[in-house]
């Protein structure tokens, strides 16, 4: 089973946009997927995410289209734009992704992953990020990113792993309370059926993947896609040969890291520090 996209939602942004002017022009011309997919060097699944915003358009597709549609250089100005957008819908595209995936994992350098996070450590987050302006929409922030964590407990959980930088356990997020609440909550989930955790402890050193934060995706079909997150920003990787590289880096990291049971003992020794 390949990735189902949702129907086009042009209030993602500037990439939704773009996408639902793609699929107007080639269905107001009356042509399929597969004829402008070979018209643009792609295949016709890459045309479909690039209509419903859940794949990057390459900066070889515009002027293609200019041609294909005779729309002067529409696509190649509004190309620009897309490129300008600090928030393109990448939140709605990893939940979706994660909501069809049959194994996560996860590599966590800098704070708790999102599908582990306790409503006031999420919330804690979002406020210090200073991406959200009133408390109505970072309340409404931190209800969807929880809502994200329904998978793990639906009747088909994925496959959830996650390693976590051990400068995780000592950052204070919010409050000494909402820290020790937050890596209290993980203990219940380091080795369960269906989720592993570990702790990837400071005196190991480096490693590929300490450049951010990096989830493995895996569908039913075997398809992995690689979501490549910083601070502001989120990208969706689906190259094979660089999504392998990322995934033989993961499962480095996952062997050479303390096993589940000594990564929660590390864990209990870093709620100590944030004992009230």
């Amino acid at each position: 089973m390949r990735f189902k996209p949702r129907p086009i939602d042009p209030g993602i942004g500037p990439r939704g946009t773009y996408g639902e002017l793609m699929r107007e022009y080639r269905e107001d011309s009356e042509l399929s997927l597969e004829f402008v997919a070979t018209k643009l060097g792609y295949d016709a699944s890459a045309v479909s995410r690039f209509e419903r915003a859940e794949r990057s358009i390459p900066p070889d597709v515009p002027p293609k289209l200019d041609e294909l549609f005779g729309t002067g250089r529409m696509f190649r100005s509004m190309y620009r734009m897309i490129k300008d957008d600090r928030h393109p819908g990448r939140w709605r595209l990893l939940a979706d992704y994660e909501a069809q995936a049959v194994r996560i994992g996860t590599y966590a350098p800098q704070v708790v992953p999102g599908l582990l996070q306790t409503p006031d450590y999420a919330r804690a987050l979002l406020v210090d990020g200073e991406l959200y302006g009133t408390d109505d929409e970072i309340d409404n922030a931190t209800r969807e990113r929880v809502a994200r964590q329904s998978l793990l407990t639906r009747d088909d959980p994925p496959a959830y792993s996650a390693v976590l930088d051990e400068a995780v356990l000592h950052r204070v997020i919010g409050s000494s309370k909402t820290t020790y609440e937050q890596l209290a909550s993980l203990l219940p989930r380091v080795d369960t059926i269906h989720t592993t955790i570990q702790v990837w402890p400071l005196a190991l050193g480096g490693h590929p993947l300490l450049g951010g934060t990096t989830v493995l995706l895996t569908l039913s079909d075997g398809i992995t896609g690689a979501w490549l997150e910083g601070s502001e920003s989120g990208q969706l990787i689906e190259d094979m040969n660089e999504v392998r590289r990322r995934q033989r880096a993961y499962d480095r990291v996952c062997s050479r890291a303390p096993s589940p049971r000594e990564s929660a003992g590390m864990i209990k020794a870093a709620m100590k520090e944030f004992r009230t």
